[in-house]
């Protein structure tokens, strides 16, 4: 096996085993990461709401999700197929799905992104998780 496979089967079972954790603990009732930025000052950091927004995703409740971190609904369908689509190459040890050739640029934009949206929070209550 090569070591890209070993790879890609280790992902494999890392997401299945998250999901698995998400789907069966609620973070809403058991605070299982807790923030400290948000503990300390009352304002959610950039990825306050996260676990969250990713607990009602793996149940398919997209409205509380969005709720909770919207940034991550609106690009979960793109992970999910980078992800994938980096998994499947790997196993097959073909280029069956096209992905990203700059991943470090994408992998910039993404963090940008999501700073910004940060940013955005803190500077408008309403984006705040829980009160849409």
């Amino acid at each position: 096996m090569t070591k890209k496979r070993i790879c890609a089967c280790i992902a494999i079972a890392v997401i299945i085993g998250g999901v698995g954790i998400l789907h069966l603990v609620n973070p809403v009732e058991h605070t299982i990461i807790p923030c400290l930025f948000y503990e300390l000052t009352g304002i959610p950091c950039f990825g306050c709401g996260t676990t969250r927004c990713l607990y009602y995703l793996s149940r398919f409740d997209f409205g509380k999700a969005f709720r909770y971190h919207a940034y991550w609904v609106i690009l979960s369908p793109l992970l999910l197929y980078w992800s994938g689509a980096e998994i499947l190459n790997a196993l097959t040890g073909r280029r069956l799905l096209p992905v990203f050739r700059r991943k470090w640029t994408v992998i910039f934009v993404l963090l940008a992104g999501l700073i910004l949206y940060g940013i955005l929070r803190w500077l408008f209550p309403v984006l705040r998780f829980g009160v849409l």
